[in-house]
């Protein structure tokens, strides 16, 4: 608790329940914290004092109905991993703006059913993880996202890509395995994708391969 100086705090792979407000009072020079894979419910709302953080791990955790509210304060975060933590669109905050260093976000194996309104005010994602949700819709917005490298959406109930895929032409890996896709749901722009190198689409319910492609 009096480790003013600390950085880097890893406590992953535990059996932590709770971890102490006076824990985050004193360390806010921490740049990476990492807590994942624990039995967490909730952070002390203290997490917004980490106001230089750069990495924030929660992964795996239950975290229930925690709405993490201190994470708009975080901004200064590059990495956020929030993979099996139970989230919906109703526990994820929405004024994530200020987040525009933020550039790799995990978000999989939750209980999401659209892109959750806060990314798509997060300019600078270059990897997104939404695999393994309930995600059957994508918003024309991501077209925000013009410096996505990765863009993983396998694992879902999604039928169709908007147009507006196509303006992402920073994107290398386009992941859309177990989907419900047909012809018709692969825009017919694809091919300006120019920097894309990896396309994966298996599982879906393709009849033909897409001609943009």
């Amino acid at each position: 608790f009096r480790a003013k100086s600390i950085l880097v705090l890893n406590m992953s792979h535990n059996q932590l329940e709770v971890i102490p407000s006076q824990l985050l009072m004193n360390t806010t020079d921490l740049l990476h914290f990492d807590v994942s894979h624990n039995n967490l419910d909730a952070l002390p709302p203290q997490l917004r004092r980490l106001t230089n953080l750069h990495t924030l791990t929660l992964s795996n955790n239950p975290l229930s109905h925690f709405q993490i509210r201190p994470l708009p304060s975080l901004t200064e975060l590059r990495t956020l991993h929030m993979r099996h933590t139970q989230r919906t669109l109703s526990n994820i905050p929405t004024g994530l703006e200020g987040l525009i260093h933020l550039s790799d976000a995990d978000l999989s194996e939750n209980q999401l059913t659209k892109i959750p309104e806060g990314l798509l005010h997060v300019p600078n994602l270059k990897r997104l993880n939404l695999g393994s949700n309930q995600i059957g819709e994508i918003s024309a917005e991501i077209e925000i996202w013009q410096k996505l490298e990765t863009f993983i959406l396998s694992r879902n109930e999604i039928k169709s890509m908007p147009a507006s895929l196509c303006k992402l032409t920073n994107i290398r890996k386009l992941f859309l395995n177990e989907n419900k896709l047909d012809f018709n749901g692969i825009p017919s722009g694809i091919g300006k994708l120019v920097a894309l190198e990896t396309f994966s689409a298996a599982d879906n319910q393709l009849e033909m391969i897409p001609e943009g492609l």
